[in-house]
């Protein structure tokens, strides 16, 4: 029955692709409708590398990926972001034979927090990291705690894994306590920037252990930093791996000073959260056993991945497409456009809402974002598109948030392909912040405009 179920999934896989689809997830579902522990066999032999948390998996799992090319690893990786059980299944069976024998060494793979708890069941990986942990589809994931819960069950089945946990983030930090796992930890020090966007801890204010609020000696942003609670005792430990001093927060990356090497990095990517994604991404390949001048290599070399501050440059401008999932990610691309606005003096922005199953049907969550980043460049604003299929409420999140009214436009009909035109056609940087099956759908319209690769390449 398995090597029925590849044949069927790679023939799947072929002709989609001859009709120039992305064929991330069908083959995978024609596989496990076969065999339903196809991942088992297929995966069979293969060093993997999981990557599952709220934010930066994309981001981390490439960073991961640049280190393999520069070591010559024979690897593979999910790129395309199909992160869900069937999307796993179909990137393992594109590399293995039709006898379901995988053609590489090491796998690299995102995988969604929810699709974890089934994935667990198939699949024990050498090393898994856990990103953070943040509200981001209340209708799909309900609360924090909800996505804890199955992250930590879903750990537990992992009895042999190595574990990369966030020690900055109070729910990511706490599945410590609860497993034997050898765990890593990476995090960002106290003092090692003067001014943090952080503002308050709005997900996750009370202790995981006994309900007490939590105090802070610093926050980097949301519930990130030196926590403490004064009633148990669960409080933040010192990283493994850490930064130590941040220099800079650039445009378009940062420079640090991480305890693993023995000089100042460059992370290739914007703003502090991709701090963080280098950081998940040193501690998961230190303990893969990679060497440090190569990770050190591709943490500075990284250019990032699709939709992610993805930039399109032009002669006197540039289109960014900065993708947003929740609250939390949000207001800091909303920090990090107001930090790169300052040295221009004019630009263009687009938000782009949709409310399909994979950004979740509830978007209410738009109204728990921190506008102030933004609108204290709003003089700067020549322009504000709304599109997608919730538009209108994204234009009323605005209006209710002290955005000019007369400078709203909204693009209709979800008629993303218009976006680039508009990128070419201005002569001020133009930012694009979409959720993901927005992202999804313009991203095709900039790739073709521009010349890039498709994002399942």
């Amino acid at each position: 029955m398995k090597i029925v179920a590849v044949l069927c999934a790679k023939i799947v896989f072929c002709i989609l692709r001859l009709f120039k689809k992305g064929a991330t997830t069908l083959p995978g579902k024609v596989a496990l409708f076969f065999y339903k522990p196809i991942l088992k066999s297929v995966s069979k032999g293969v060093r993997v590398i999981l990557v599952t948390g709220t934010n930066g998996k994309t981001t981390t799992c490439r960073i991961i990926e640049k280190e393999m090319i520069i070591s010559g690893k024979n690897y593979f990786i999910n790129r395309s972001g199909a992160n869900l059980l069937s999307g796993i299944v179909t990137a393992f069976i594109i590399h293995c034979n039709i006898f379901g024998k995988c053609k590489k060494d090491t796998a690299i793979i995102e995988c969604d927090e929810n699709a974890f708890n089934q994935v667990s069941k198939f699949l024990e990986p050498e090393i898994i990291v856990v990103t953070n942990i943040f509200k981001d589809q209340l209708d799909r994931y309900c609360e924090v705690t909800g996505t804890l819960s199955v992250i930590e069950k879903s750990v537990l089945r992992c009895r042999n894994s190595t574990v990369i946990l966030n020690a900055d983030c109070p729910l990511t930090y706490s599945i410590s306590k609860k497993i034997n796992n050898n765990v890593l930890t990476f995090g960002v020090e106290r003092g090692a920037y003067q001014h943090f966007p952080g503002k308050e801890n709005s997900d996750a204010p009370n202790c995981i252990f006994c309900g007490s609020q939590y105090k802070y000696n610093y926050s980097v942003y949301s519930h990130l930093g030196g926590f403490f609670c004064e009633n148990c005792g669960y409080k933040r430990e010192q990283p493994d791996v850490f930064v130590s001093k941040i220099f800079s927060l650039d445009s378009d990356c940062s420079c640090v000073k991480m305890n693993v090497f023995d000089k100042k990095a460059v992370v290739n990517l914007e703003g502090i959260y991709n701090v963080y994604n280098s950081l998940a991404a040193v501690a998961a390949l230190l303990s893969f056993g990679e060497k440090r001048e190569n990770i050190y290599e591709a943490v500075s070399s990284f250019d990032g991945a699709f939709g992610r501050c993805e930039t399109f440059e032009m002669p006197e401008c540039f289109a960014k497409i900065m993708l947003v999932k929740n609250p939390a990610g949000f207001s800091l691309v909303n920090s990090q456009i107001e930090n790169e606005a300052q040295m221009f003096s004019s630009f263009k922005i687009c938000f782009c809402l949709n409310d399909n199953i994979a950004d979740g049907r509830d978007i209410s969550w738009i109204y728990d974002v921190d506008f102030d980043g933004i609108k204290n460049v709003k003089n700067k604003i020549s322009d504000i598109y709304v599109c997608g299929s919730r538009a209108y409420e994204m234009a009323l999140c605005l209006k209710l948030n002290g955005f000019d009214e007369s400078k709203i436009k909204l693009i209709e009909r979800e008629n993303y392909k218009i976006l680039p035109k508009i990128a070419k056609a201005s002569k001020e940087n133009f930012y694009i912040v979409p959720t993901y099956t927005s992202m999804m759908s313009l991203r095709p319209f900039f790739a073709k405009e521009f010349d890039k690769k498709e994002f399942y390449n």
